[in-house]
C-alpha cells in the first residue's frame, strides 16, 4: 500500500524507492529491519531470495517484492513479472505484489494487451476494476 501511494502521489522515483518509501513510513518491525538491510546491501533480487528466502512469510515476501518492482524503473512490465517468478520461491505471492506495485508506475497503457489474453470474463473484470477504481477515488476526494 506504501508503495503503491507513493506512485500515486508522486514520491516514488529512481532514487527514492519503493524500499526507501517503506523504510521511511514503516514501525520497527521484522520486515522493515529485512528493508533496511536491503537498501544497504544494494544486491539483485534473485540474491536476494537467495541470501534470505522466498517463502510466503511476510518477511521474506514483502521486501523482495517491492526491490523487485523497483525494477520497473528500467525495465518493461513483462520483464519485472518474469524475473520476480524466475526467483522461486511463493512465485504467485511475490509475482502478485510486484506486479500491483509496477502496474502502478506504468498505469493500463503501460500493460500489454497480450497478458490479459486467455482471460476468461475480462470484459466483466475490467468493468469491476474501475467501479472499484471510481468508488475509491470518490472516497479519496
Amino acid at each position: 500500500m506504501l508503495a503503491i501511494r507513493s506512485v500515486l502521489v508522486g514520491a516514488w522515483s529512481r532514487q527514492n524507492t519503493f524500499l526507501n518509501v517503506a523504510l521511511d513510513s514503516l514501525p520497527d518491525s521484522a520486515v522493515r529491519d529485512r528493508i533496511e538491510l536491503l537498501t544497504r546491501l544494494q544486491i539483485p533480487p534473485t540474491e536476494v531470495a537467495s541470501r534470505f528466502g522466498a517463502s510466503g512469510y511476510v518477511v521474506d515476501t514483502v521486501p523482495l517484492a517491492l526491490h523487485c518492482a523497483q525494477r520497473i524503473a528500467d525495465e518493461p512490465l513483462t520483464a519485472v513479472l518474469a524475473g520476480s517468478i524466475s526467483i522461486g520461491g511463493d512465485t504467485d505471492t511475490i509475482a502478485s505484489l510486484t506486479g500491483q506495485i509496477a502496474g502502478t508506475v506504468v498505469r493500463a497503457a503501460g500493460v500489454p494487451n497480450e497478458l490479459f489474453d486467455g482471460i476468461q470474463d475480462r470484459e466483466e473484470i475490467f468493468r469491476i476494476a474501475v467501479a472499484f477504481a471510481d468508488f475509491v477515488s470518490a472516497r479519496a476526494a
